[in-house]
Parts: structure tokens; sequence; C-alpha cells
């Protein structure tokens, strides 16, 4: 009931998944630029981030593969709830 994945490498290792992957870069050639004898552009290829092979990500059917960041409140917040200015009246809207 578990799979094997390939874990990627991280573009920051520090600060986790949401700092993106390291891709897979490759020279932009087109007839233009030989012809022109001009120096070509690295193109990003999204779809081929490379793999960190001293790692491996086992996963079952009941995992979460990305869970957002925690965001917590204050006391003050959770015991006294900010009101909008539309819930007060003082909302002004012009015409």
């Amino acid at each position: 009931m578990t799979a094997n994945f390939d874990y990627f490498e991280l573009a920051h290792p520090d600060e986790g998944v949401s700092s993106g992957f390291v891709y897979n870069t490759v020279p932009h050639i087109t007839l233009g630029s030989i012809a022109n004898n001009e120096s070509t552009l690295q193109e990003t290829l999204y779809d081929q981030p490379f793999i960190d092979s001293k790692r491996l990500r086992v996963t079952g059917p009941f995992t979460m593969e990305a869970v957002p960041a925690p965001v917590t409140k204050s006391f003050d917040d959770v015991e006294n709830p900010p009101v909008s200015p539309l819930v007060r009246g003082e909302l002004k809207v012009g015409i």
C-alpha cells in the first residue's frame, strides 16, 4: 500500500518545497541565432527537475503531499475578531 517516488532537488533547501525545484536548462538554438552567429539563451525545462538520488519519497494512499504553511492568530483576534466597516455601517460607497 505504499509507493516510492523520486525526490527532487530543492532550489533553497532551508525554505522547503515552497521555494521551488532546480530544473534542467538547455540552450535555445534557432536558425536565426545560427545564421547571425548570435549567442544562445538558456531555456529552463520545467518538466525536468533534477532528481536527488540520495533521497527517496515513500508515500501511501492516504498521505497529504501539499500542506499549506500554518497560519497563527493572536489570542486577541480569536476572542475579539475584528469587525469589518461594512458590518458596522461605516463603509461609504461613492456614487
